[in-house]
């Protein structure tokens, strides 16, 4: 091996593998920073695509309406007085005609119970 003169070669050969450490430690990092911010990056698209996810699955679901809520309390009335409303609550073409239905229903029990 050829040992060059006034140069301490054993010193420069350690710098040399120093130098050789620190860039390598130095390539590491930078690759544990980037894995670390795709990770955040990642786990951050997956919050925001499961928001998403969720206001789909919340418009998939069927939203409540009037007509709904007509349905529920002929269900509710019906039960307590004993008026059967299933066939209303089933066949219901507007609101006006499934009240107009069970007010009859209603009247006809009424009637009923009177003559009793």
């Amino acid at each position: 091996m050829y040992k060059a003169t006034n140069i301490d070669t054993d010193k420069a050969l350690k710098a040399i593998n120093d130098s050789r450490a620190i860039q390598e430690r130095a390539s590491q990092l930078r690759s544990e920073k980037e894995r670390s911010y795709m990770e955040g990056l990642n786990k951050g698209l997956d919050i925001a695509e499961s928001l998403f996810e969720c206001s789909n699955y919340e418009k998939s679901a069927q939203e409540a309406t009037y007509t709904d809520g007509v349905c529920e309390v002929l269900y509710e009335l019906g039960k307590e007085l004993d008026i059967p409303t299933q066939d209303i609550r089933d066949n219901i073409a507007s609101v006006d005609e499934a009240c107009a239905l069970f007010a009859d229903r209603i009247r006809e029990a009424i009637a009923r119970d009177k003559d009793q």
